[in-house]
């Protein structure tokens, strides 16, 4: 389903909605998921600056895929990363 939303945003770019989803995975990954809902809990600000700048140094890197640092898709990538994080039940 998530890419189904991501091919629609990013135009049926389908490198792009793949890598979406691998950013997305990279922050929600089980062993890391709780690390990063505190850390997010604890300063969302920072964190999401962390999550853009990793979008910028992806589309630096592999800039066939750059619609990802499109306004849309990053906050759609960064959305989807919050959510998941935001139900993770902190001590």
């Amino acid at each position: 389903m998530m890419f189904d939303e991501f091919m629609m945003t990013t135009g049926n770019d389908e490198a792009a909605s793949r890598m979406a989803i691998s950013i997305v995975t990279n922050y929600i990954e089980e062993d890391i998921r709780y690390a990063n809902a505190k850390r997010f809990s604890e300063n969302a600000k920072d964190f999401v600056r962390e999550i853009e700048a990793f979008i910028e140094g992806v589309t630096f890197a592999i800039p066939s895929v750059e619609i990802i640092d499109d306004t849309v898709v990053r906050n759609q990538i960064i959305n989807c990363i919050i959510d998941d994080l935001k139900k993770v039940e902190l001590d």
